[in-house]
């Protein structure tokens, strides 16, 4: 059976600002995060999940 790698990045207020080169990587009720992230700060996050296996099969929330 092939097992499936995940990771699914909650973000709640995405936003059109330069890059902050800050990600805030944590789980909802058990860290604080915040709520707004930028669009290119979402996708640098999206892309190194490809290659860091701290939250394979996880859903963080990532905020700036």
């Amino acid at each position: 059976m092939l097992r499936q790698e995940f990771t699914t990045g909650r973000i709640t207020n995405p936003t059109n600002k330069h890059a902050t080169g800050r990600i805030c990587s944590e789980f909802l009720g058990r860290d604080k995060v915040g709520f707004a992230m930028t669009r290119v700060d979402i996708a640098a996050f999206l892309v190194s999940q490809l290659t860091d296996t701290r939250y394979t099969r996880a859903m963080p929330a990532i905020s700036n």
